[in-house]
Formats: C-alpha cells, sequence, structure tokens
C-alpha cells in the first residue's frame, strides 16, 4: 500500500515541473526579447533627439547667416541707391553744360555774322574810297583845294565847299576807326566765346567719364547684390530642407515614442500575465497537495477500515477459512478501488471509461468507493454478498462516468455551434506574427482594417475596406454588450482626426490587431497606450 501512494504522487511531479518550466523559461524569453526592443527604441529616440536638436541649431545658424546676408543686401542697395543719384546729379550737370555749350555756339555764329557784316561794309566803305581816288585820277586834277577855290562863286560857297570836302573826309575816317575798333572788339568776344566752348567740352567730357565711372560702379554694386539675393535664396532653401526634415524627425520620434509606450505596456502586461500564470501555477500545485493529502488519509482509513474488519471476520468466523479469503480478497478489490488517482487497476471496460474521465470522475470513483466500503462493513457475515455489491457498485461508477463523458462531449458540441464570432477569432489567430505593412490586406502585411477586411471576408462576412467607414458601418454596443468577434475602435492614434485604428475585440478585456511595431498580436484593452484611445465598440 505504501509503495502504490507513492507511485501515484510521483507521477504529479512531471506536470509540476512542465509548469514551472513554461512560467521561467518562456515567459523570460519574451520578456527579454521586449527588453531588447524597448532598449532599441529608446536608443533610436536618443538618436532622433540628438539629430533634432542638432538641425535645430543648424537652422539658427542658417537664419544668422541669412540675417546677415540681408544686411549686406541693404548696405549695397544703399550704396546703389546713392550711386543712382550721384549718376542723376552729373547727368544734371551734363545737360547744363551741354546746353552752356549750345548757348555758346549760339553767340559764336552771331558774333561770326556781325563780323561777317562789318567786314562786308568795310569793303563797301574801301570801295567807295577807292572809286574817289580813281575819278579824281582821272580829272587830271592834282589840287582839289584849288579846284574848289577856283570853282566858288563867293566866299560863302568856298567856304561851304571847303566845309563839304572836310565833312566827307572826316566821315570816311570815322567810318573806318569805327569798322576797325568794331572787328577788334568782335574779334575779342569770339575767342573768349571759343575759349569758354572750349572749357565747356571739357567739362562735358569730365562729367561723362564721371558718369561711366559711377556707371560702372552701379553694375558691380548691382551684381553685387544678385550674389548677395542668390546666396540668401540659396541659405533659404538650405532652412526650408532643415525645417522639413525636423518635422520628419518630430514625427519619428513621436512614432518612437508611442512605439515605447506601447512596448512598455505589453512588458506590464507580460508581467502581470507571469503573475498570473505564476499565482494560478502555485494555486493548482496548492490544491493537487491537499488532493493528494485528503486521497493519503482516505487511503489510510479504508486501510484501517478494511484490517479491523478482516480482524473481525478472523475472530468471529475462525473454522470458514475459505469465506476469510474471498472476504480478504473483496477487501483488497475495494482498497485498490478508493485509490484517489487514475484507475489504472481496474479491470475491463470500467478502466477503459474511467481513463478517459476528468477529475470530477475520480472523485465519483473516491465516492462510490466509500460507499463500497459501507458494503464491506455491512455485509460481512456473507462474503458471497459483499463480492456481488462491489461488483455491482463498479459497474454504477462506470456507467456514471459514461455519462460524464457524455455531458463533456455535450459541452463541447455546444461551443462548436456558437455564432459565427468564434470562427472569426480562430481565424484571426492563424495570422499572429505576420508583419505591419501600411495599406496591406493579405498574409504578406496586414494594416488594421485590412486585417480586419481579410479576416471578416475568409468568415465569409463582408465589411468596408478602411477604419472610418467600418465604424459608420457597424452597429454601436457598449463595452459590456461586446463579445468576441465584434470590433474595437480607437482615435487620435496618429494625430489625424476621427477614427484611426480598428482591432477584433477577443473577450476578456482583450484584442488581435495589426500593430506598427509588432504586427499581429493580442493587446489588453488596459494598455497605457490605447486605454485612453477607445472610442467604441462595433458589431458588424
Amino acid at each position: 500500500m505504501k509503495r502504490t501512494k507513492k507511485i501515484k504522487f510521483s507521477k504529479k511531479i512531471p506536470g509540476i515541473v512542465i509548469g514551472l518550466t513554461i512560467l521561467f523559461s518562456a515567459t523570460p524569453a519574451s520578456a527579454q526579447n521586449l527588453n531588447a526592443t524597448l532598449q532599441q527604441q529608446q536608443n533610436e529616440a536618443n538618436a532622433l533627439q540628438n539629430e533634432i536638436e542638432t538641425t535645430k541649431n543648424e537652422i539658427l545658424t542658417l537664419e544668422g547667416r541669412i540675417t546677415e546676408k540681408q544686411n549686406e543686401i541693404n548696405a549695397k542697395r544703399a550704396q546703389i541707391e546713392e550711386t543712382n543719384n550721384q549718376i542723376a546729379a552729373i547727368k544734371s550737370e551734363i545737360d547744363t553744360v551741354k546746353n552752356e555749350i549750345e548757348e555758346t555756339q549760339r553767340i559764336i555764329s552771331e558774333k561770326q555774322e556781325e563780323i561777317a557784316r562789318l567786314e562786308a561794309s568795310q569793303e563797301r566803305r574801301l570801295e567807295i574810297l577807292r572809286s574817289r581816288a580813281t575819278t579824281l585820277q582821272k580829272q587830271n586834277r592834282t589840287n582839289i583845294v584849288v579846284d574848289i577855290v577856283l570853282n566858288s562863286t563867293n566866299v560863302v560857297d568856298l567856304l561851304q565847299r571847303v566845309a563839304s570836302l572836310g565833312t566827307l573826309f572826316q566821315s570816311d575816317t570815322d567810318i573806318m576807326q569805327e569798322l576797325q575798333a568794331t572787328q577788334v572788339i568782335i574779334a575779342e568776344e569770339k575767342q573768349l566765346v571759343e575759349e569758354k566752348e572750349q572749357a565747356l567740352t571739357v567739362q562735358q567730357e569730365s562729367l561723362q567719364q564721371k558718369q561711366e565711372s559711377l556707371q560702372q560702379e552701379q553694375n558691380n554694386l548691382e551684381q553685387q547684390q544678385n550674389d548677395l539675393e542668390q546666396q540668401q535664396n540659396s541659405l533659404q532653401a538650405s532652412q526650408s530642407q532643415k525645417e522639413a526634415s525636423l518635422t520628419t524627425l518630430e514625427a519619428n520620434l513621436n512614432r518612437v515614442r508611442n512605439d515605447i509606450a506601447e512596448t512598455n505596456a505589453q512588458l506590464e502586461e507580460q508581467a502581470a500575465a507571469a503573475a498570473r500564470l505564476l499565482a494560478e501555477q502555485r494555486e493548482r500545485e496548492n490544491r493537487e497537495r491537499e488532493a493528494a493529502e485528503a486521497a493519503r488519509q482516505a487511503a489510510e482509513n479504508a486501510e484501517r477500515q478494511a484490517t479491523a474488519t478482516e480482524n473481525t471476520n478472523t475472530a468471529s468466523q475462525p473454522v470458514q477459512a475459505a469465506t476469510v479469503a474471498n472476504t480478504n480478497t473483496n477487501n483488497n478489490r475495494t482498497r485498490t478501488n478508493l485509490l484517489p488517482t487514475d484507475n489504472n487497476n481496474n479491470s475491463g471496460n470500467a478502466n477503459s471509461n474511467n481513463n478517459n474521465n476528468s477529475s470530477n470522475t475520480s472523485n465519483n470513483n473516491n465516492t462510490n468507493n466509500n460507499t463500497n466500503n459501507s458494503n464491506n462493513t455491512n455485509n460481512n457475515a456473507n462474503s458471497n454478498n459483499n463480492t456481488n455489491n462491489n461488483n455491482n457498485t463498479n459497474n454504477n461508477n462506470t456507467n456514471n462516468n459514461n455519462n460524464t463523458g457524455n455531458n463533456t462531449n455535450n459541452n463541447n458540441t455546444g461551443n462548436a455551434n456558437t455564432n459565427n464570432n468564434g470562427n472569426v477569432i480562430n481565424i484571426a489567430r492563424r495570422y499572429i506574427g505576420v508583419p505591419y505593412r501600411w495599406g496591406g490586406t493579405t498574409p504578406s502585411g496586414f494594416d488594421c482594417s485590412g486585417f480586419v477586411l481579410h479576416v471578416f471576408n475568409q468568415a465569409g462576412r463582408s465589411v468596408p475596406r478602411v477604419a472610418q467607414a467600418q465604424w459608420n458601418a457597424s452597429t454601436r454596443i457598449s463595452r459590456g454588450q461586446a463579445r468576441a468577434g465584434d470590433l474595437v475602435f480607437f482615435q487620435n492614434t496618429t494625430g489625424r482626426p476621427g477614427i484611426t485604428h480598428v482591432g477584433i475585440y477577443m473577450g476578456g478585456n482583450q484584442m488581435i490587431h495589426a500593430s506598427s511595431s509588432r504586427g499581429i498580436t493580442i493587446t489588453s484593452l488596459s494598455n497605457v497606450f490605447w486605454a485612453p484611445r477607445v472610442a467604441g465598440f462595433g458589431r458588424i
């Protein structure tokens, strides 16, 4: 009996070892993977943060250089403006000089015309004088005074003739002197005007040279301004690129932070699950120890009762050896049936049925065996009747166990006949581990709504393509009404308005969905990332 109990208890040890192996080997490996993923995500976040700081500093440097270039451009514009003013002033001076030159040339022209008139008048006077001299020479008169005296009629006539002759000579003399003086003055004025014209011409040439120099300087300044504006445009383009890179880096950083939050939540969920597994394992071990102890005590009690019954039968019927032998045989069979573990020692059909029974069936065997003990105790007087009672009791136990097996099968059949939602969950579980792919609707990669679309199509049900349309097409239900196979929707997961994520509710506050960082996975709705973003539940 002691050896039998020892064998029975040792058969429970492998189950305990297997449970502890699953708990303390599989879970830490998963946690180690998550910790490695978390470390990678944190390293990526740190690298992105450093890159963001570097980009911000580069943007500040570019802004400073752009400001410097703008100041230089403003200075060049001021210089160009000043040069333009100088060129305008010089152009005005050139115009004035041109006008003065034109006026001087007009005066010179007038003086030349006046000199020409005087010279013509002087030439005419000279011609008259030459004509008179010629006339006198033709008259062969050598003394004009004698001629005047001889031809005068009286003294008065003589005086008048002499006076007229003197006036004529004086007039000719005055005219000649006046012509000569006027010619000198005109020549002097002409010389002054010509000198002025030369001076104005020199001034005009100087102003034109200065204008050309200022024009060249203006062209250089404008070229420098264009160069500065091109440099400024290049710096502004670099700044725009850096700002775009900064926006992308910040978006990536937010994504990594969300991934970190989800990974932390998964670690917490895994730690909680490990704690639950450990607690369940310990509770299972305690129940098994209590059951083993109860079975041991029941076996000892049964053994004591059998021994007491055997002693009583021996004392009351010392002559009936065969009967005692039969009684001992029945008692031994009864004690064998009383063991609290599997009934491998039973014979016939009862042994086959008991091997397929659950833990509840074993308890029924114990109860029936206790009944056998009572029958054995009460029927000690008739050993043959005791044997029959034991057999009948065992047959009843066998039938009860078979009934229990039928009940188990009926329960399984009931579960198989539930609605399509169970089929949806079974189909969804096939794809655990499939990677996330934006826009994906096939087992090579899914996004969230593409996963729902594929699973429901496989289950023979039709849903829209995108999460917002799936939300619109579903019937609103409360969290308490939600069952496995319904949809759970989320908002504010990507910064865009409206419904931005969807998963398939599994019951037990869990969902199966396409995670952007882990692919198809099972996640708790108590997850710190997902819990505050639940928009509601829907049924298709």
